[in-house]
């Protein structure tokens, strides 16, 4: 039994450290496609916003694929989309094809609830809440490989190389995930049509409450990782100090979440996801006024400890408030509405860049 939990932590961690770890850090290659296709702020930033938009709406397509195949062919497929999609770009002529990065985050999408909701399935709340905190540290590990990864293959390798040696390494990662995913017990469930399970979740009130504040949460908290190479990049930043500022994100992430998950086990998850919220506004705030690479390396450290409780408690707040039977449905209604402020978030932020020459006018 211990080296099921074991492996399924490990294809979690896998999830996490491809996925989130891409998504957090895909902002520091925005200068880089700046460059190439003097495209303006708000269209270059619309890549992020699509690679953001993908992981949050993959869900809906994953959650009907989970009652078609495999868990592990769930999880292999989107895998096997990332890459692709990685590959794929690299050969862009213009910036309308970068845009296709879409499929890549729902690809991310497909991995990472495939695992997380295994996780769920298999162990008892305790348990489950510390393994799933423990698992998304690869968001944080993540953000520091590919970010020192970035400022190695950047410079010598160009944003084109580079995207081809992440496209192998997603392969590789995603291909060792696969194989540690189990099939759990079947769940008898009375909800019937996905879309009966969606309108049933929403009459919950609770479950109402929390959506509202993860929308309004994810809003500032994903906008961060969207503008800040470019905001770093307007103050003077070199491509190599927005390397350590993830980097840092990256290290002090880790260290929120294995708290997240220590603390979660012991107390209401819910009410330790909710205090969280208030440090992570802080901590944007503190990112947005960032003027040097000393600056925007404590806000990250703020930003990265506080955030803990948010991506690492999410799947264990949906349990306590909805059941384990309900995890798939209700994580994917929790994307779909985080998808509604992704998109134009970004793109909202490099138009008030091009019409006012700052992120922070």
């Amino acid at each position: 039994m211990r080296a099921l939990y074991v492996g399924l932590l490990v294809s979690q961690f896998i999830a996490c450290f491809c996925g989130l770890g891409t998504v957090y850090t895909f902002g520091y290659w925005v200068p880089a496609l700046l460059e190439e296709f003097d495209g303006s702020n708000a269209q270059t930033q619309v890549v992020v916003g699509l690679l953001q938009s993908g992981f949050f709406l993959g869900g809906i397509a994953a959650r009907e694929a989970l009652k078609r195949w495999s868990f592990r062919a769930v999880y292999a497929a989107g895998g096997a989309a990332a890459s692709i999609a990685f590959l794929a770009v690299s050969f862009a002529s213009n910036l309308a094809v970068i845009y296709a990065i879409f499929i890549a985050g729902c690809g991310f999408q497909w991995a990472w609830l495939a695992s997380g909701s295994l996780i769920q399935r298999h162990m008892p709340m305790r348990l489950a809440t510390r393994y799933s905190a423990f698992a998304v540290t690869g968001s944080g590990i993540g953000v520091m490989a590919w970010s020192a990864m970035g400022r190695e293959m950047l410079p010598r390798l160009g944003w084109r190389n580079s995207f081809r040696i992440i496209s192998a390494v997603f392969a590789l990662c995603y291909a060792a995930g696969a194989a540690f995913q189990s099939a759990p017990a079947p769940l008898a469930s009375a909800l019937g049509s996905s879309k009966g399970a969606y309108w049933s979740i929403l009459r919950v009130g609770t479950y109402r409450h929390f959506l509202a504040a993860v929308v309004i949460g994810g809003f500032g908290y994903m906008m961060v990782f969207a503008v800040q190479g470019a905001h770093a990049e307007a103050h003077g930043l070199s491509m190599q100090d927005i390397s350590w500022i993830y980097l840092t994100f990256g290290l002090w992430s880790v260290a929120g979440r294995v708290l997240a998950g220590i603390i979660g086990s012991w107390v209401d998850p819910l009410k330790v996801w909710g205090a969280a919220q208030f440090l992570i506004s802080g901590s944007v705030v503190a990112v947005a006024l960032s003027q040097t690479l000393v600056h925007f390396a404590v806000a990250n450290a703020m930003l990265g400890l506080s955030s803990g409780p948010m991506i690492a408690l999410v799947v264990p707040c949906i349990r306590e408030l909805m059941g384990v039977e309900r995890i798939p449905e209700a994580l994917v209604l929790v994307m779909v509405f985080q998808a509604s402020s992704s998109l134009p978030a970004p793109a909202l932020a490099g138009l008030l860049k091009d019409k006012t020459g700052s992120f922070v006018p």
